[in-house]
């Protein structure tokens, strides 16, 4: 796996784009899908992480995440 992409200061967003090989199968490059990831610093305590798959060229939402500081 691996994620190569640009932090943008004035949004405080992270935007990566990657590819991801399936585990549970023999790895070659074809097992592998691409993946977009966005991960946006809301604030001091939080922050969003998108995941979004592509699938035939298209970005198709896969997983979001909310993080929030406790203590």
């Amino acid at each position: 796996m691996l994620f190569v992409g640009n932090y943008d200061a004035a949004s405080k967003t992270y935007t990566l784009k990657g590819e991801l090989g399936v585990p549970y199968q023999s790895y070659s490059k074809e097992d592998e899908f691409k993946i977009d990831e966005i991960t946006r610093i809301v604030d001091r305590n939080h922050f969003v992480v998108e995941w979004y798959d592509i699938v035939e060229g298209k970005s198709v939402p896969a997983m979001r995440i909310e993080y929030e500081r406790i203590n």
